[in-house]
């Protein structure tokens, strides 16, 4: 399973920055991140090789009346109604929901981390489908999202609280050494306000025009 978090209440941004559209693609931010998730998930069920059957699911919240009418009428949403206590709840939802669902894995996305591709996230399941066992990206020196979890890891999110969010669940199972890593480098780029959307306009413009 899949779940990309969009449930915040975007405070920094003072609005629903999800709603923001992205002039690389014309696309609402989150329907630009959802876009790329369909593709992931397409992409490995035809794979038959993998016999895995992927669900991808969106956790709204805070500006949920906003943001759901941006995606396909067929998206598949989970409304998080602790999203005011931070992103700790929405971990927490998608936990839930992935074992209500009898997931055998939980890949955790967030949609405002504009840079990532389909190809960044093919990369992490092929790590994940090699080792099987916790995956994650790692930039500024730590493990994060987007990270894949195992179903036997989902009741570890019960121990994150507030404002942080798969981090602690993360640190553990590296300090055990049951933690697999990919260096990715974009994962960095995310949108909290207003100037963090101008400097990815004027990154990405850059990266379209000199590759």
């Amino acid at each position: 399973m899949i779940a990309m978090l969009a449930a915040g209440g975007s405070r920094r941004f003072q609005g629903a920055k999800l709603a923001a559209t992205l002039k690389c693609s014309q696309k609402a931010i989150i329907l630009d991140s959802y876009s790329k998730l369909t593709q992931l998930a397409k992409q490995i069920n035809l794979n038959g090789d993998n016999e895995l059957i992927v669900e991808l699911v969106v956790i709204l919240g805070g500006h949920q009346a906003t943001l759901q009418p941006l995606l396909p009428t067929a998206a598949s949403c989970v409304v998080n109604t602790d999203w005011a206590q931070g992103l700790s709840s929405s971990v927490k939802c998608a936990a839930r929901y992935a074992q209500k669902k009898q997931a055998s894995a939980l890949m955790l996305t967030l949609a405002d981390q504009v840079a990532i591709d389909v190809d960044d996230y093919k990369q992490l399941f092929s790590l994940w489908l090699q080792d099987r066992q916790t995956v994650a990206s790692e930039y500024f020196s730590e493990p994060g999202v987007p990270a894949i979890f195992n179903d036997d890891d989902l009741p570890d999110f019960s121990m994150v609280h507030g404002d942080r969010g798969a981090k602690p669940v993360l640190m553990k199972h590296k300090s055990q050494g049951r933690l697999s890593l990919l260096p990715l480098e974009c994962a960095v780029w995310d949108i909290d306000t207003h100037n963090d959307l101008e400097r990815w306009e004027q990154s990405s413009y850059l990266i379209r025009n000199t590759s």
